[in-house]
């Protein structure tokens, strides 16, 4: 083989080499790129793994405080404990015809699983269709005057356990419409988890308490003012002077001394220290709670249960309704 011949098979040969190391190279690299796309991605999950880890604790915490303020975790022991809260809410502030409802658990499920139902991997989604939490809705209703109604439902909204107002209706009653009834629909919650309590029992069964005076003050206006009740008649003019002029303003009647007309009786309840009794003046809008022993002028509160309220002026002994007057008083035998 001549000399030019051996060269030209040599070049031949190299670039063949060299075409072979090319497509061998281009398919490593193909590999290589496919494996450092696996790694980045693999990065970005550990990531946000470690992210979600970080807030663990917070979630963790958040939960546990959810579930020490329910009323327990499990349908039973929720249902009991609510009912009872509701029927003693009820009747410490005297409300008559009470009654108190309540609804199955309802599961209350993660809503990513019906929004992005594709998006999710099959064990990722047969995970979030476990309930994340159980509700129990329930109803009350009673009948009184609209400051017992008032403090019952302020007394409903403050309570410590898990709950939400979902609505009320304030229904006048009687031909004075000087009673009202009431009626709150709300709903609670529950976590079936027991080891995310962080104590065997959290707050004790149909635990609750009632408003406090300071509590009730934003409150005071919507009883004060009696929407309900058709105001009083201006008083009919009998005549007037001879000598005054035709459209003069009539002078301002002079100022009367506080009656037992002006005092009616706004509730009687069950505080702390005992019965109390409630008054409102109709005519100053001053309101008094007095315990038994206490006074609104001379008249002294010895005793009350349910709408009646036992007083003594003298050595007299009366009774007085919630809604009445204390000038409306009947005399009973001790």
């Amino acid at each position: 083989m001549s000399g030019p011949s051996k060269i030209i098979i040599g070049v031949l040969l190299a670039l063949a080499a060299a075409g072979v190391g090319m497509w061998e190279y281009r398919g490593y690299a193909r590999e290589r790129d496919a494996l450092v796309t696996r790694i980045a991605l693999y990065k970005q999950d550990i990531d946000k793994r470690e992210r979600e880890l970080e807030g663990s604790a917070r979630v963790k915490r958040t939960l546990r405080k959810f579930a020490d303020a329910s009323l327990g975790v499990d349908e039973a022991t929720v249902s009991a404990s609510l009912r009872t809260a509701l029927n003693e809410i009820v009747a410490h502030y005297g409300l008559i015809e009470p009654t108190v409802t309540s609804n199955k658990a309802t599961a209350v499920r993660n809503p990513a699983v019906e929004v992005h139902p594709t998006e999710l991997a099959d064990r990722k989604r047969k995970d979030l269709r476990a309930p994340d939490f159980y509700t129990i809705a329930a109803t009350v209703s009673g009948k009184g005057t609209l400051e017992q109604a008032v403090r019952t439902l302020a007394t409903l909204e403050l309570q410590p356990w898990v709950h939400r107002i979902d609505g009320f209706n304030l229904k006048p009653i009687g031909k004075e419409h000087d009673r009202v009834e009431l009626t709150v629909m709300l709903t609670t919650a529950f976590l079936p988890e027991k080891e995310l309590r962080s104590r065997t029992v959290g707050p004790e069964p149909h635990a609750w308490r009632p408003v406090e005076e300071w509590e009730f003050a934003a409150w005071r206006g919507i009883v004060a003012k009696n929407i309900f009740k058709e105001p009083p008649r201006a008083p009919q003019v009998a005549g007037r002077d001879p000598g005054s002029e035709p459209g003069a303003p009539t002078p301002p009647a002079p100022p009367s001394a506080a009656s037992y007309s002006d005092w009616v009786v706004s509730g009687i309840a069950r505080g702390r220290d005992g019965v109390e009794l409630m008054l409102v003046n109709e005519k100053t809008k001053e309101w008094k709670t007095i315990s038994v022993g206490g006074r609104v002028m001379d008249a002294k509160f010895i005793d009350g249960s349910g709408e009646v309220a036992k007083i003594q002026i003298g050595q007299e002994m009366f009774e007085v309704r919630s809604g009445q007057r204390l000038s409306e008083r009947k005399p009973v035998s001790q």
